[in-house]
């Protein structure tokens, strides 16, 4: 596992964001957004009604957790990477782009836009991020 997880959940766009709350309540994802999101991760570790979906590394995950037959999370557990270019971070932030859907920081407990900028300033304000000083490339 990797020395810290940043936490983002993606959800919509609009309405009032309450940490723990069930975003999906009123509407649910869109089907192709979650298709695309399974696509990302090589490693499905899919069990019970919770898909999961894992790095090659296991540093990063993507679950969308279905309750009742109807989604009630999805998230990314990210990890930047040791070195190169992070795939992962980029699909993601295509992919909410491409759907209009945004993200929340369980650590600030903000909604953040799909875009490294916004991403990088929350990351600094509530993480440890001085662990991965020399590997923050993906950002800048």
């Amino acid at each position: 596992m990797a020395g810290y997880h940043y936490k983002l959940e993606i959800v919509p766009s609009e309405g009032e964001i309450h940490h723990g709350e069930n975003y999906w309540i009123s509407q649910q994802p869109q089907p192709e957004m979650l298709n695309e999101f399974r696509k990302i991760l090589p490693n499905d570790s899919t069990w019970g009604e919770t898909e999961e979906f894992r790095s090659e590394t296991n540093h990063s995950v993507l679950n969308i957790w279905w309750e009742d037959d109807k989604v009630w999370s999805v998230f990314v557990e990210y990890a930047p990477v040791d070195e190169g270019k992070d795939v992962f971070l980029d699909e993601i932030l295509s992919i909410c782009e491409k759907f209009k859907y945004v993200l929340y920081s369980h650590r600030s407990k903000k909604r953040v836009q799909p875009n490294k900028k916004e991403l990088w300033e929350d990351f600094k304000l509530g993480h440890p991020f001085s662990i991965y000083k020399d590997r923050l490339n993906e950002f800048h």
